[in-house]
């Protein structure tokens, strides 16, 4: 169940409770005993969604907090190194990956890819990273970023 669902489902939920209450009052006395138990019986159930709903929120809280944990660990780990950003890792390094993506999508560590010596590609905002003459071996200085879609 998504947030928006279980939201709406605590309005109705809180609706329905209201309803049944308001109709509590308004029968007749003659059907009144059993109408009663029926609304009894509705308002237990009705309490009872309440009660696992709220349990629903909790667990969407508690993964959305795992996930930002997760998240703020990975990051963690990263380093910038001209002209890309890489992760510290027990074997060396990983990456590289891109610098446009990291920056502006809130520090996705999007993989770029290499298509030939020293060039790199990024699949997701199509940046590419070519080498210039004062750039040298990848990382110890500057790489001019090219975007496809400007030309």
């Amino acid at each position: 169940m998504d947030i928006s669902a279980a939201l709406a489902l605590g309005g109705q939920i809180k609706t329905a409770m209201e309803f049944a209450r308001v109709l509590r009052g308004t029968v007749p006395t003659l059907e009144k005993a059993e109408i009663n138990l029926q609304l009894a019986e509705l308002i237990s159930r009705l309490a009872d969604a309440q009660v696992g709903e709220a349990t629903v929120r909790q667990e969407i809280l508690a993964m959305q907090e795992r996930i930002a944990q997760l998240e703020r660990e990975l990051r963690g780990d990263v380093f910038f190194r001209t002209p890309f950003y890489w992760r510290k890792e027990e074997r060396g390094e990983d990456g590289p990956f891109c610098p446009a993506c990291h920056d502006s999508k809130g520090g996705a560590m999007i993989r770029l890819y290499q298509y030939s010596a020293g060039m790199w590609d990024c699949k997701v905002c199509s940046a590419r990273y070519i080498p210039t003459p004062a750039m040298g071996a990848v990382g110890q200085s500057r790489a001019i970023m090219h975007n496809p879609y400007e030309d």
